[in-house]
């Protein structure tokens, strides 16, 4: 799958079933680098532990990288 057709999916098309790829607002960002990485995804919801339904925000690998200090081209 390319970059463009993992930009181009919704929150909804990663929520198949009970579990989808997310991650908590205080986990640290190595954990969303490696979620990504497993799942080959550009983006990961940011959900509350309270409700992992509720989205808080979102995390994109170019942020990651931006954090880093790595160019991404």
């Amino acid at each position: 799958m390319d970059d463009a057709q993992d930009d181009s999916r919704l929150l909804d098309d990663l929520m198949v079933g009970p579990i989808f790829p997310h991650m908590y607002a205080d986990q640290g960002l190595d954990l969303a680098l490696e979620r990504m990485g497993s799942t080959k995804l550009n983006l990961l919801p940011v959900v509350s532990r309270a409700n992992v339904h509720q989205l808080v925000g979102v995390v994109t690998l170019q942020s990651l990288l931006d954090e880093y200090a790595v160019s991404h081209s």
